[in-house]
């Protein structure tokens, strides 16, 4: 059985947040947080309403959904912003797959998102896992949306010309994560200002300078897709 609790608490969450002054919230459903685990058939063993079927899988993250979506139209006074994250595709034999991430996502779109932001290894180059020569995973989110909402991704956009050249490819905004921990003045660059070369590779010698918190610096060292590491 699924507690009402964990999708109220989402609900909940999402109040606390437009009492607390935010903007909008951004659900989850990628790198195997629990909004994934749901939806992806290799972690996702259930045999009752919430898994098997994609149909089922989907469940829990629509409800999820649902349970934000009315929170908003009860406790926001100020246009509120819904996006979700998702990872499209999962590299184990059982995983998921591009295709039926996508029939997610239009019942995400039906369900009222403001926006998707993709997460993926590299958002420039990436290509489906069961597709490794078709085409890149950018073009074929950009051309499902075909407009519908706005496109965030996210995946080694270190600088601001990888940046530009996702949004020349269809995308409406990057996400820029691993570049801006390398240079905290990122946005220095884009506009110009910026002195000296941008920073592509990160050492431990670096962490002091940069105040990166151990914790944070633990991720890094574990974490694939940290490439160029020194």
């Amino acid at each position: 059985m699924i507690r009402g609790d964990s999708i109220q608490d989402f609900g909940e969450a999402t109040r606390r947040a437009i009492e607390a002054g935010f903007d909008g919230v951004e659900l989850h459903g990628a790198h195997g947080f629990l909004l994934q685990n749901f939806f992806s058939p290799h972690s996702n063993r259930r045999e009752d309403q919430w898994g098997g079927s994609l149909k089922n899988r989907m469940r829990f993250p629509l409800s999820v959904i649902e349970s934000v979506r009315k929170t908003i139209a009860e406790h926001a006074t100020d246009p509120f912003l819904m996006g979700y994250r998702i990872s499209l595709d999962e590299h184990y034999e059982d995983g998921l797959r591009i295709d039926e991430s996508l029939q997610l996502v239009d019942r995400l779109v039906d369900e009222g998102i403001d926006y998707l932001h993709v997460s993926l290894g590299n958002a420039l180059e990436a290509r489906p896992v069961d597709a490794p020569n078709g085409s890149k995973v950018i073009e074929i989110v950009r051309d499902h949306l075909a407009g519908r909402i706005p496109l965030i991704v996210a995946g080694q956009l270190r600088t601001p010309e990888q940046a530009e050249d996702a949004v020349k490819a269809g995308v409406s905004l990057t996400a820029v994560g691993q570049g801006m921990v390398m240079n905290p003045d990122w946005v220095k660059f884009v506009d110009g200002k910026a002195e000296g070369k941008i920073a592509l590779s990160i050492a431990a010698s670096d962490v002091e300078q940069l105040a990166i918190p151990q914790k944070l610096w633990r991720v890094i060292e574990e974490t694939t897709g940290w490439f160029n590491i020194r």
